[in-house]
C-alpha cells in the first residue's frame, strides 16, 4: 500500500464509529470537508504517522458535520474498528475554501457600512442567539442591534476590516426615531 509524506494535506475529518457489518464508517467532518464527494477518489487516513490512501467507494452526507463512508480495503466491521479515532486528510486543493473561513465572531472590530457606503461605526460585539446572531454597534450615541445574517452581506474586505451590508428596511429608524422609544424608557 502506498504511503504519502506531504505537507500539502489538511485534516478534514475524524473517524467516529463503525456502521453496519460491511465496514462502513461514520466521519465527523470539519468545515473544510468538501460539500460534494464528486471529485474525491481517495480519503487519506493517518496510520502510524503516515498518510495512507483508501479508495472512496461511497460517501453519504447525513448532516453538515457527519457522513457515512465506505472505503476500499475495509470489508468488515473488524477492519473498520482498527480505524476508529483516526484522522482523515485530503489534499489542500480539494478542501472547501469558500468564505466559511471567516466567522461572524471574526467580524467584531470591523467597520460597518451600508449599501450606500454610509459609515455606521465599528462592530462592537456579536450577540449569539440561536438562528438569529446580532451585531452590536453604537450609532449616533445609541446601541443598535443588526442581524448578522450573511445573506445581507454585500462585501467583506479583510485587509481594510470593512463590512458593507444591506440593512433591513427601517431598522435604523426604529432606533433613532424618538417616537419609537419604549414606554419603559420614558420618565413618568
Amino acid at each position: 500500500m502506498l504511503v504519502i509524506h506531504s505537507k500539502d494535506y489538511s485534516q478534514v475529518a475524524t473517524i467516529g464509529k463503525t456502521h453496519g457489518l460491511e465496514g462502513a464508517l461514520n466521519l465527523q467532518l470539519s468545515d473544510q470537508f468538501p460539500n460534494s464527494a464528486d471529485n474525491l477518489d481517495f480519503l487519506f487516513i493517518l496510520r502510524e504517522g503516515h498518510l495512507v490512501p483508501y479508495p472512496l467507494q461511497s460517501l453519504e452526507f447525513k448532516t453538515n458535520d457527519l457522513a457515512l463512508a465506505e472505503l476500499g480495503f475495509i470489508d468488515n466491521k473488524d477492519q473498520a474498528r482498527e480505524l476508529l479515532g483516526e484522522a482523515v486528510f485530503l489534499p489542500i486543493n480539494q478542501l472547501n475554501t469558500q468564505e466559511q473561513s471567516l466567522s461572524l465572531a471574526s467580524l467584531v472590530g470591523f467597520s460597518l457600512f451600508t449599501e450606500q457606503n454610509i459609515p455606521l461605526g465599528n462592530i462592537d460585539d456579536l450577540i449569539e442567539i440561536p438562528n438569529n446572531p446580532l451585531f452590536q454597534i453604537e450609532y449616533q450615541g445609541k446601541e443598535i442591534l443588526i442581524p448578522a445574517n450573511e445573506s445581507l452581506f454585500l462585501e467583506i474586505d479583510e485587509e481594510t476590516k470593512v463590512l458593507r451590508m444591506q440593512l433591513p428596511a427601517g431598522l435604523l429608524d426604529l432606533y433613532l426615531n424618538d417616537e419609537n422609544q419604549d414606554e419603559f424608557d420614558k420618565p413618568e
